[in-house]
């Protein structure tokens, strides 16, 4: 079974934009910068020392309580930098402060994944090997490979699939830097390796859920190491389905169920959906965030 999707790029947008006021004592050589960063005052001493070619003595980092981020704030932006070199030339502090839409285009962006992956499975329906390749847009500046690497490590998911390969790729291009973003590259790679598992159990006839109890990794068999190197050290991920199952009020028993229902529900609504040409239908549908190319939703 194969499967190609691109997961778009998305942005933070926290309810404040970035502000940073920057300080030189001429006296003391000091700098100091009062930053909202999210990924903790340490690392941006450091960061911030290297690039000023000073001693981390010489910098002070400020971060009072700020909002959620959802990982845009947790590298290293330009302004960090320039701030402190103006308060040293002008002899003053220095604030700057980023309107929403500057922020929109400039702060640091997340996802854009390209995939292409392929499932293979037995005639029982017990996953045999996954394979593919992950291709990265890192935007104009490689500021971090951490998604694509941790979404490597993952493309086996929560089952029991004994071979696997994957060849990570990355991307320069015109647009803003992409870093980790909620969750740092997983949820793209579970939403292909879900997607892949929906069209094998369609393609098969299998009830997707039964198809994925089949394959989970059992509480039993952990540590599990997945092929891709890494190690699960525990999990009940079959209690897990069971409740969102529960949840989610789950009611197909047998395959073809969902679209069943949902053709009923077509038909008894007023819209007249069959009598529109195909780019009218095309126009109007939702817009799904991660849209397979085979034209289906998830």
């Amino acid at each position: 079974m194969r499967f190609d999707t691109w997961i778009q790029r998305v942005t933070g947008v926290p309810m404040e934009p970035r502000t940073n006021i920057a300080e030189y004592d001429a006296a003391t050589g000091c700098y100091t910068l009062h930053s909202g960063t999210g990924r903790g005052v340490a690392k941006l001493r450091m960061d911030l020392a290297q690039v000023l070619g000073v001693p981390p003595e010489q910098i002070r980092v400020v971060c009072q309580d700020m909002g959620g981020n959802f990982g845009t704030r947790n590298f290293f932006y330009p302004e960090y930098a320039l701030l402190p070199w103006v308060a040293r030339r002008t002899g003053r502090p220095v604030k700057w402060t980023c309107e929403r839409g500057e922020s929109f285009l400039s702060d640091y962006q997340g996802r854009d994944l390209w995939v292409e992956a392929e499932l293979a499975l037995d005639n029982e329906g017990n996953f045999l090997a996954v394979r593919g390749t992950n291709l990265s847009n890192l935007g104009a500046q490689a500021a971090s490979f951490v998604s694509l690497q941790k979404g490597l490590g993952l493309m086996s998911n929560v089952y029991r699939i004994p071979n696997a390969y994957f060849r990570g790729r990355a991307a320069v291009t015109n647009t803003a830097a992409t870093t980790p973003y909620r969750s740092a590259g997983r949820p793209e790679v579970i939403y292909v390796v879900e997607r892949l598992i929906d069209l094998a159990a369609d393609k098969l006839g299998i009830d997707p859920v039964a198809l994925r109890r089949r394959n989970l990794i059992p509480p039993a068999a952990q540590p599990y190491a997945n092929p891709l190197g890494l190690t699960y050290d525990s999990g009940h991920y079959e209690a897990a389905m069971d409740t969102a199952l529960a949840l989610g009020d789950w009611q197909v028993s047998r395959p073809g169920a969902r679209r069943q229902s949902s053709a009923a529900n077509c038909a008894g609504s007023a819209s007249p959906i069959t009598s529109r040409s195909p780019a009218a239908r095309r126009a109007s549908a939702p817009r799904s965030r991660c849209r397979p190319r085979d034209g289906s939703n998830w």
